[in-house]
């Protein structure tokens, strides 16, 4: 696809979300400019276009939520030249955390805890955008979180609460292994990308809840189809209803100490009897 194809493409995707949060403020129209050498001189709004569109197609194309973050944290770090960054994630109750990090003295193997506690779980609380220009900056507020900053190589950093409606779904976090002023168009843009991570999120959490719910239903039912199996047995067998025969084979259970499934089970395939 040519870059003027993603910009507009990107333009539909970003309009079409613009919605309370980063995207508020954020229309992006107009076409990309020509510098004097006859190539494209791209804004940072463009770029962040071609980021959009991007991150859209990631989506459609991959399956796997960790590859999707994964590629988000890459395309906006290579945008702004960051050292990294990452996204964790708090859906269901886990905690998950995907990070990359380009920097040779970057580990982000614990950002979790970067933002689990001072400044960046505040802002996660709040929903509001953390920019921290330089940690060492904070030191006396906030001692441990300058020590685990400087301990992961990280010398600046922005966090992104993601939310989806009043629920904190977790947050995009970026690092510089140098100072870094944040631009206040480069802010917009990222949360912009933060709102629809947060709305990708919940769709795959949706979509994991919807599996799991309907994986436990098609247990039960199948094994409800096993018990009906095996009273069927145990009553032809004895001459006896159908009842009976599941008060037969509820006693076999709790004298063996084993579920009526597992004894149903064990009717319908080993030829057990009771």
């Amino acid at each position: 696809m040519g870059i003027s194809n993603e910009l507009r493409t990107a333009r539909e995707c970003v309009n079409a979300t613009a919605g309370p949060g980063g995207c508020r403020n954020l229309r992006l129209s107009g076409e990309p400019q020509f510098s004097n050498e006859g190539g494209y001189r791209l804004s940072v709004q463009s770029h962040f276009a071609v980021a959009v569109e991007r991150f859209t197609r990631l989506q459609a194309e991959s399956s796997e939520t960790d590859a999707v973050l994964t590629g988000l944290v890459e395309l906006v770090s290579g945008l702004l030249g960051l050292a990294g960054g990452g996204v964790v994630t708090d859906l269901d109750g886990a905690t998950a955390t995907v990070t990359t990090s380009t920097g040779p003295g970057i580990a982000l193997d614990r950002l979790a805890q970067l933002v689990s506690d001072g400044p960046g779980a505040d802002a996660i609380a709040r929903g509001s955008i953390l920019r921290i220009a330089a940690v060492d900056d904070h030191r006396e507020a906030w001692p441990q979180f300058v020590a685990e900053a400087r301990r992961s190589g990280v010398v600046s950093l922005a966090v992104f609460p993601l939310r989806h409606g009043l629920r904190s779904v977790g947050a995009l976090v970026l690092v510089s292994d140098r100072p870094r002023r944040w631009l206040e168009d480069e802010i917009a843009m990222v949360g912009c990308l933060a709102e629809m991570t947060s709305v990708f999120l919940s769709q795959r959490s949706a979509v994991s809840h919807f599996q799991r719910l309907s994986g436990q239903l098609e247990q039960a039912l199948t094994s409800r189809i096993v018990v009906e199996q095996a009273k069927g047995i145990i009553s032809n067998a004895n001459g006896i209803g159908v009842d009976a025969a599941y008060q037969l084979i509820r006693r076999h259970a709790r004298s063996h100490n084993a579920s009526v499934h597992a004894v149903a089970e064990a009717i319908v395939t080993l030829e057990l009897r009771v």
